[in-house]
């Protein structure tokens, strides 16, 4: 049960992604009914709250709040995490052409150690209708799954759960949904993981890829092996992180 005091967190900045930022929060807050608030640890943090308020504003959200911060956004949403439902952060890895170049230490720190759920927003804004839930039946994907049924953070959204070279795991996920009222599709696919997901999701629209933020198997690699930059930087939807 989510707690009275919690919010949905728009972590803003200087980069280009702020403005998307801004746009998934205040969708999250308003399908959530949830409080709202901006969050800058950066130094000119007042003049991008006061934009991203005007941009709430104008789009009907309620119960915004802002708050200005010193020290890095890890060592901020680390003190903070007990009062986030979402943490919204832009993805680093952009360099001053414009083009990917890796993940920051910082934002790999936020995915390592916040136990709340990480929505990474890594370019402009759609709507969010498709979502795809990677499942490898690791605990931290049973976990994450577990997170969005019994308390789901996308309502009304298409749910394809797809589990790459384990059809066993597949089963077992259609196992845990046969017990609630949430509909979902089955997805198997062949191939190496992260290269079949994305296929996927270019191939059927996908607004979104949820996935557990750490584990054992497919999902372990994905946050801390080779192809971590690999889904993080070439995925072209937001990455849901769930614990």
């Amino acid at each position: 049960m989510v707690k009275q005091d919690q919010y949905i967190y728009a972590c803003v900045d200087s980069s280009k992604f702020s403005k998307y930022v801004c746009d998934y929060s205040i969708d999250l807050s308003k399908s959530l009914d949830l409080p709202l608030k901006f969050f800058s640890s950066t130094k000119n943090g007042s003049t991008l709250l006061e934009e991203c308020e005007e941009q709430a504003k104008n789009k009907k959200a309620k119960q915004i709040v802002s708050s200005q911060k010193e020290g890095s956004l890890y060592e901020n949403l680390l003190e903070l995490q007990e009062s986030i439902r979402i943490a919204v952060v832009g993805l680093d890895g952009i360099d001053e052409k414009g083009k990917k170049s890796g993940i920051s230490p910082q934002v790999e720190k936020i995915i390592k150690d916040i136990r709340a759920p990480i929505l990474l927003i890594n370019g402009t804004y759609r709507p969010i209708n498709k979502v795809l839930i990677a499942y490898d039946g690791s605990l931290s994907s049973q976990k994450a799954l577990d997170a969005l049924i019994s308390n789901p953070i996308f309502h009304d959204v298409q749910r394809d759960i797809v589990s790459v070279n384990n059809e066993a795991a597949l089963q077992e996920a259609k196992k845990r949904l046969a017990r609630t009222d949430i509909n979902a599709n089955f997805i198997y696919l062949e191939g190496e993981p992260v290269t079949a997901i994305l296929s996927y999701q270019k191939e059927c629209n996908i607004d979104l890829i949820a996935m557990g933020a750490f584990g054992h198997g497919m999902l372990h690699h994905i946050i801390y092996g080779s192809v971590t930059h690999h889904m993080l930087l070439e995925a072209c939807v937001p990455l849901l992180l769930v614990r």
